[in-house]
């Protein structure tokens, strides 16, 4: 067990860690619609953070409530993964709008941070 703590230890100090400084991180500014009866709001932004390339979910303004449905406003911190950043910003907003439980999502505006 010894030597393989030390080689963790020699591994550590030699590590050369990258820089990942020039990642692109995008702001989505959105309004989230969901069916409270179905879902709570903290079961559907957990859900929501899973997605690959989502870094962070605030809620900006709390729900209101409309008959059986829930409206709030989101910003989404994201970096697109794989694709352009126009074709991954369409790809969360599909796989928010597959959520259990969500009714709608409305990607206001789409900025870089």
């Amino acid at each position: 067990m010894k030597p393989l703590f030390e080689n963790w230890q020699k591994y550590l100090a030699e590590a050369k860690y990258e820089s990942h400084s020039d990642i692109s991180l995008f702001i989505a500014d959105c309004i989230l619609r969901y069916d409270s009866d179905l879902r709570s709001q903290a079961d559907i932004l957990t859900e929501a953070r899973v997605i690959e390339g989502i870094a962070i979910i605030t809620v900006v303004e709390p729900a209101r409530r409309l008959g059986n449905q829930e409206v709030m406003r989101v910003k989404i911190k994201y970096t697109p993964i794989g694709m352009g950043v126009s074709e991954y910003t369409n790809l969360i907003k599909k796989k928010i709008d597959n959520i259990h439980g969500v009714l709608s999502i409305q990607i206001v505006r789409a900025t870089r941070s």
